[in-house]
């Protein structure tokens, strides 16, 4: 663990009151939605139309083609195989193949 995460344990130890303990929760909300939007921003900008993708699904790793990139999915087209079919997956799922 680093320094900054222990820092953060002794702070919210220290919290004495509901306001203040809801306020870094809100903080907190907040980091976490703008790390996921870098992640999917970052995914956005390596997949396009025709790539070859693959995502894990109920324990299965799936591979297929990008036919559509949407804002927070994208249309994977998957064949030859018993879940074939075209599957919107979200961007935080995809991997490059």
């Amino acid at each position: 663990m680093s320094y900054s995460i222990i820092d953060a344990e002794l702070f919210i130890n220290s919290i004495e009151s509901t306001e203040d303990l809801n306020r870094v929760i809100d903080l907190i909300k907040i980091k976490q939605k703008q790390l996921r939007s870098v992640a999917a921003s970052k995914v956005k900008s390596q997949i396009s139309v025709g790539a070859s993708v693959y995502f894990n699904s109920k324990g299965i790793t799936q591979f297929g083609t990008v036919k559509e990139v949407k804002r927070t999915r994208a249309v994977v087209l998957i064949e030859g195989d018993v879940m074939s079919g075209r599957y919107n997956v979200p961007l935080s799922m995809l991997n490059v193949a």
